[in-house]
């Protein structure tokens, strides 16, 4: 028999049925309306009450998201720690409404829900359930605690946390566990045909109200990942590209680009996306709302459309496929490779997309770096001046790091040389190139030096550490046990040593906290 819980039932209760926080402004009974849907806010054909002709900018203090205002209020945008007024400009701090608690109101949709029936809009606050109640113009505090989800029937709510699913009965005020879990984080909830469909990180699952039973939704699983459209929009140093989809569009964008789709055609903005630092876009039906870092813009959609251009996808996707399916013959050698790569580069390297260019430019990096070409064959194309410039740097540098990953320093000095004599420019080289010069010298020390064999290995050792700390060559190899050979001699073979313990201890630091798969 499934369990009430008496706990539960008083907190709700003191919810619904006391006043103790009362501080805000009693809404419009229209705008006070809310949708049935898990999502906070209801359709509306805009959240504005005045006209934008073109572009309205708003200064906003430092923040990466924003709801439209979860109390149906137009003109009302709620941002991390206050409310901004798009027709006054003014902003409302939510201390105002919430005391200090509302400095650290983190916004983002899934933490707001308002139930339709009773008027109530609850707010995830740092992992409390914040309440406000709009026909009695109340907040309250709850005691619950991380629920993560709410969806409302007119007879009863359903709530989850990380635990457990919930029913809430409006008529007795009892809340009833109706399924515990283990972490599942359940972040929507939608009513099913004798049950209910809750969607988690782990997947999508359906709740049975007649045996009580959680189960996996057959041929409906949470998917997750980029459409096969924005795999092939032009890859930027932006990052990746969120989607945003309404009636008859589509928006892609990343903190550079913004891409608007319908039906087969794509539009690429050109307007200012200050310094590419655009955070969130939100739409309504005649407006685009874009938050960048310090600033807030309300853009006409019709305004916006006409700062867009046509962008070709198709021609765009097909010279990404061929470019990113490109693979020479490495079984041919080095210079039918390079031949290879010269023709492909004559005919893309002209491309309108800069990203295709840029992929285009990096192959001889690519190619000069496969493991296909081996280090004996550059070796010998540089002995004998066989390279052109731009296959020239990538071949040195992989000359120079193999020789440093060996601790082979005499030879990574000679190809650094040669690498700094080209590009004297490259000032980062230069210092480290220094670096290492010194170590050579350290070495050549240590080797002729009247010390025992255990504090020389010891001494070799830590100098190899050293090599490793200022050379980029190790920047993702820092789980490599080449520095340490010495050190393992001498625990081997000299364990009564003095340096034992410290070659140990060196040992074990470098396993379990360079090596990130040690444990």
């Amino acid at each position: 028999m499934v369990k009430y819980i008496a706990y539960y039932c008083i907190i709700f209760n003191i919810i619904l049925n006391s006043c103790s926080y009362k501080d805000a402004s009693v809404q419009d009974k229209s705008e006070q309306e809310a949708s049935r849907s898990i999502v906070y806010f209801k359709e509306l054909k805009s959240h504005l009450s005045f006209p934008i002709d073109s572009i309205n900018t708003y200064p906003i203090k430092k923040t990466r998201d924003f709801i439209f205002s979860p109390l149906n209020q137009k003109n009302k945008l709620w941002i991390d720690g206050y409310e901004l007024d798009l027709k006054s400009g003014d902003l409302k701090s939510f201390e105002e409404w919430f005391g200090k608690a509302g400095k650290t109101l983190k916004i983002h949709e899934r933490l707001f829900w308002r139930d339709e029936y009773s008027g109530t809009l609850y707010i995830n606050l740092n992992h409390h359930l914040l309440t406000y109640a709009t026909k009695r113009d109340t907040f309250f505090i709850s005691e619950l605690t991380n629920v993560t989800v709410m969806y409302f029937e007119k007879e009863v709510f359903y709530f989850t946390n990380r635990d457990a699913l919930y029913r809430y009965d409006r008529s007795t005020q009892d809340i009833e566990c109706l399924k515990n879990f283990n972490d599942l984080y359940v972040f929507s909830i939608a009513g099913a045909e004798n049950g209910l469909t809750l969607s988690s990180k782990n997947g999508v699952f359906a709740y049975s109200f007649a045996n009580c039973t959680l189960q996996v939704s057959a041929g409906n699983k949470h998917k997750s990942g980029n459409s096969t459209f924005r795999r092939y929009l032009p890859s930027t140093q932006y990052g990746n590209y969120v989607k945003r989809k309404e009636e008859n569009y589509s928006w892609y964008y990343n903190r550079g680009d913004i891409y608007l789709s319908a039906s087969d055609t794509i539009f690429q903005y050109e307007g200012d996306l200050f310094g590419n630092s655009l955070n969130e876009l939100k739409t309504d039906s005649l407006y685009v709302y874009l938050l960048f870092s310090d600033t807030l813009q309300v853009i006409n959609k019709g305004y916006f459309k006409n700062r867009c251009k046509l962008f070709d996808y198709q021609k765009h996707k097909s010279e990404y496929l061929t470019v990113s399916d490109f693979h020479p013959a490495y079984d041919l050698g080095l210079y039918s490779v390079i031949n290879e790569v010269d023709s492909f580069q004559n005919v893309y390297i002209d491309s309108e997309f800069p990203d295709i260019v840029h992929t285009i430019k990096s192959l001889p990096y690519q190619v000069i770096g496969s493991s296909y070409i081996t280090i004996e064959e550059l070796a010998e194309a540089i002995e004998y001046n066989r390279l052109d410039r731009k296959y020239l740097k990538p071949a040195l540098s992989r000359l120079y790091g193999s020789s440093v990953w060996k601790f082979d320093l005499m030879k990574a000095i000679y190809y650094g040389k040669q690498y700094h004599n080209i590009w004297p420019e490259d000032s980062s080289f230069f210092k480290e190139l220094e670096s290492i010069q010194l170590d050579q010298k350290a070495f050549e020390s240590i080797n002729s030096s009247n010390m025992l064999v255990d504090e020389k290995l010891y001494n070799r050792g830590k100098l190899k550490m050293t090599v490793m700390s200022h050379s980029r060559i190790f920047g993702e190899y820092k789980n490599d046990s080449l520095p340490f050979d010495d050190f393992n001699i001498i625990m081997k073979k000299y364990p009564q040593s003095e340096f034992a313990d410290d070659a140990a201890y060196h040992t074990i630091l470098h396993r379990y906290f360079w090596d990130p798969g040690a444990i």
